[in-house]
């Protein structure tokens, strides 16, 4: 019998000290509930998107000085609305966080950088004219289920010593 509950952990290869991360990327790959998490944080703008052609974007951004975090997910969804072009996609990246963590702002933003230098080298790969690069908007969003009260802002300024003039 042991051996049963052994395998049964190896087939799906997930180890159980990643379930917050693993349950969160499961309950947010359903259209349903990105959407209801979109309704939460911003009504309004929810009904610009839409949900039906929503897509997953499988990317993962491992730098050095990330070596074990990524992107959690990433969405493609087509924007509906008075763009002056009827392609306008927003790009939904969702950060799921179990524990506070105080350069959060810098990691939304380095994902964002690597999402837009995706779309840059997408663009010299098909020979695009630079005056027809128009990079997509992204929506971040830090999912939080930690027992910790987030107390940290996610802006950058918060990771910097800024003297007021600067600010």
């Amino acid at each position: 019998m042991a051996k049963e509950t052994e395998s049964a952990f190896n087939i799906h290869n997930i180890p159980v000290t990643h379930f917050p991360d693993r349950s969160a990327r499961w309950l947010l790959s359903a259209k349903e509930n990105v959407r209801g998490l979109l309704e939460i944080l911003d009504p309004e703008l929810v009904e610009y998107l839409d949900f039906s052609r929503m897509e997953q974007v499988n990317t993962s951004f491992i730098s050095d000085a990330f070596q074990a975090q990524e992107a959690d997910i990433v969405f493609r969804i087509p924007f509906r609305g008075e763009s002056e072009s009827d392609d306008l996609f927003v790009h939904i990246l969702i950060e799921h966080q179990s524990t506070v963590d105080p350069t959060m702002a810098f990691r939304v933003l380095f994902y964002m950088v690597n999402i837009w230098d995706l779309q840059r080298r997408e663009w010299i790969s098909n020979d695009a004219p630079k005056s027809q690069w128009r990079f997509r908007p992204i929506l971040p969003t830090v999912y939080y289920t930690g027992e910790q009260r987030w107390q940290t802002p996610l802006t950058l300024d918060t990771v910097m010593d800024l003297p007021d003039v600067l600010r």
